[in-house]
């Protein structure tokens, strides 16, 4: 039986937290969403431009993420 996709808006602290000190609990739940495959993570245009603005700013891994929620 296929149940629905959960869908999740993370919060763009929550994001800024995940990538700015490196491994942390919230980039430990960023994970675990990704690979979630009842969860399916979703996103509107201030998000997406948040996202990219601290992207830019915050390194690799949350580029990644960045390129995911795209």
């Amino acid at each position: 039986m296929n149940l629905p996709r959960r869908s999740i808006l993370v919060d763009t602290n929550v994001f800024i937290s995940a990538f700015k000190t490196g491994e942390t609990k919230s980039t430990e739940l960023f994970i675990n969403l990704i690979r979630d495959e009842e969860i399916q993570l979703v996103s509107n245009e201030i998000s997406l431009k948040e996202y990219e603005k601290y992207a830019n700013k915050l390194g690799p891994k949350s580029e990644l993420f960045f390129k995911i929620m795209k």
